[in-house]
């Protein structure tokens, strides 16, 4: 929304040029830029404003559990334990960016299974 003032105040300085261009190449120039601008203008005004919609809260507690509260349906559903664990790990896994990095977290549990978290150094 901010953007579009800004775009129509620069229109309107290059309509103003384009009116007093001398030669054919300078008007033919300043009107690529207002046709260029005139389409950003029209994206910007068609991006509404942000709508917040909650989607549900997921939290790991330790030791293999998790909680939930996912807004499903028309009302929410509430659940805690492993199999909320579960998915939690699999949400987590979904909303890593490559699979080099799934990979790498994957493998990454998988070691703290085997071997233990090492916290003490001594």
């Amino acid at each position: 929304m901010a953007k579009t003032s800004a775009i129509e105040e620069e229109l309107k300085g290059l309509s103003i040029a384009q009116a007093g261009a001398k030669n054919d190449d300078d008007r033919n120039k300043l009107f690529d830029e207002i046709r260029a601008l005139q389409r950003q203008l029209r994206r910007t005004k068609q991006i509404g404003p942000f709508q917040y919609s909650h989607q549900g809260s997921l939290a790991y507690i330790g030791k293999e559990r998790a909680v939930a509260d996912i807004s499903w349906l028309s009302g929410n559903f509430a659940s805690g334990g492993t199999l909320t664990y579960l998915f939690w790990r699999s949400a987590y896994l979904s909303m890593c960016f490559s699979s080099r990095n799934r990979v790498l977290v994957v493998l990454d549990w998988l070691k703290a299974k085997l071997f233990g978290r090492d916290v003490s150094r001594e």
